[in-house]
């Protein structure tokens, strides 16, 4: 494994910090092809205060923190999760809806990928670590914020 020449959201070096239900663990494990330093943290769909203090702890060793949702609306954990990290290098991932970005609209950067399929989180990687950039545009409106078509 090599490090990119630095294109993606994230500094070129530290440790990377990988934040999610169920499926963190493959995105992690994307994440460490292109990256030496990765960690990960599986919580709950719903994460408790004692998942997100945890997640906190971890993140204050990490250059950097990608959190994947998963229907973040109806999980109030989901955006309690996101806001205790919004101090770090944060990048969140949708991994199912565009409409997480709801619960959390200060995030700065914003992946959707709708899906949690092993291709499309390994794509989620790519442009995380730089070996692609961010291809696509939203197929719905994000009231208040984005516009259908939005994208990049």
């Amino acid at each position: 494994r090599r490090d990119p020449l630095w294109r993606g959201p994230f500094p070129a070096d530290g440790a990377r910090l990988v934040v999610g239900p169920k499926t963190a663990g493959i995105l992690g494990r994307a994440v460490a092809a292109w990256h030496r330093d990765v960690q990960t943290l599986m919580v709950s769909a719903d994460p408790t205060a004692a998942e997100i203090e945890q997640a906190v702890n971890r993140a204050r060793r990490a250059a950097a923190v990608v959190v994947g949702t998963a229907e973040a609306r109806g999980r109030p954990g989901q955006a309690r999760l996101v806001n205790a990290l919004s101090q770090t290098r944060l990048v969140v991932v949708a991994l199912q809806s565009p409409y997480d970005l709801l619960r959390f609209p200060d995030t700065s950067t914003y992946l959707a990928s709708y899906g949690d399929a092993p291709a499309s989180l390994a794509a989620v990687a790519d442009v995380l670590c730089g070996m692609t950039s961010a291809r696509g545009a939203l197929p719905v409106d994000l009231p208040g914020l984005y516009a259908r078509g939005s994208g990049q």
